[in-house]
């Protein structure tokens, strides 16, 4: 098994980040960089965020990306709830 750094984090298969920040300032000073170094790699960049807050995530993070595709930006509901009910299998797809 191999193993990749990204943003000087160490990984083996999945690059899976969780962040629990304090504010909009933290958020970025941590995930920041992680979607800048992804993208690089040309790994596409999954975020999932407060509905409320999607359209300007979703700004911030495709002014970095070489291309809009490399990006994804979904609510909360879309993702871990799609369907009204959380299913393991389908995030991991």
């Amino acid at each position: 098994m191999s193993v990749n750094t990204l943003a000087s984090a160490k990984f083996r298969d999945h690059y899976h980040v969780c962040a629990f920040v304090s504010g909009p300032a933290e958020e970025r000073a941590i995930i920041d960089p992680f979607f800048a170094e992804g993208l690089r790699r040309g790994e596409k960049a999954v975020y999932y965020v407060d509905p409320d807050h999607r359209d300007e995530h979703e700004a911030h993070l495709r002014t970095g990306a070489p291309s809009h595709d490399m990006v994804e930006v979904t609510g909360w509901p879309d993702a871990h709830l799609k369907g009204g009910s959380f299913d393991q299998t389908r995030m991991m797809a």
